[in-house]
């Protein structure tokens, strides 16, 4: 029993460790996401060069912006800029048949819709970076399945 035994060792040691070596290293990157993502997206997370006038209730513009732009979506969050005058975000629920979220970029003051991205998906743009690290992170890239090898990796 002890060479079956140290191979289990030796291969799960290893294993476990690449999963958390891959979890920690992605943490650390994670720091960073707010800069990150304000770096490679410049349009949705800093104020447009010329301001625009604020408006007076900005959620209620932000919600009126998506529903004209995209019709049927569903809001679940919306989250305020970091940067006066920058773009608010508009979550939605998590698609059931994907684990996707779409996060939407709304300039209630210019009156744009910045575009969107979709959380969750494995896309290799500059909109995507950051989400993308956080399910390298979070998920390992494997939805559901991925969250709970991350989690057993923890514990380990």
């Amino acid at each position: 029993m002890r060479k079956p035994l140290t191979l289990l060792h030796r291969w799960g040691g290893l294993l476990a460790g690449l999963v958390l070596a891959l979890l920690g290293l992605s943490g650390s990157l994670m720091v960073w996401q707010a800069s990150l993502d304000s770096a490679l997206n410049p349009a949705w997370f800093r104020a447009p060069t010329p301001a625009c006038p604020a408006t007076s209730q900005p959620v209620a513009a932000t919600l009126e912006l998506l529903a004209r732009h995209v019709p049927g979506a569903r809001a679940q969050t919306v989250v305020s800029p970091r940067e006066p005058g920058a773009a608010f975000q508009v979550w939605e629920a998590r698609q059931p048949e994907t684990g996707w979220r779409t996060e939407h970029f709304i300039d209630p003051d210019c009156g744009r819709y910045l575009g969107s991205r979709e959380r969750g998906a494995v896309r290799f743009d500059a909109a995507h970076a950051v989400p993308l690290l956080y399910e390298l992170h979070s998920r390992l890239l494997g939805g559901e399945t991925g969250h709970l090898i991350a989690g057993v990796a923890a514990l380990i």
